[in-house]
């Protein structure tokens, strides 16, 4: 449904999610995710291309509340 979803595991335990980040049509379903750490291990960037062809990035930082999406592109 073009949702942004996440999942997460912690030490090794036990995977949770999905958790949706974007509401419904933000990206075509189906769409790749590239993620990359930032300068280090403490933020996390998710890009994606969203359904206008706009190369979209959200970003966590040390475990924290996601931020995003903005478009830059």
């Amino acid at each position: 449904n073009g949702v942004v979803n996440v999942m997460w595991i912690v030490d090794g335990g036990v995977w949770q999610g999905p958790a949706r980040l974007t509401p419904p049509n933000t990206a075509p379903p189906g769409a790749p995710v590239a993620l990359h750490h930032q300068g280090g291990p403490n933020q996390l960037d998710a890009l994606f291309v969203d359904g206008n062809g706009v190369v979209n990035v959200m970003w966590i930082v040390d475990g924290g509340v996601w931020q995003g999406p903005v478009g830059i592109s």
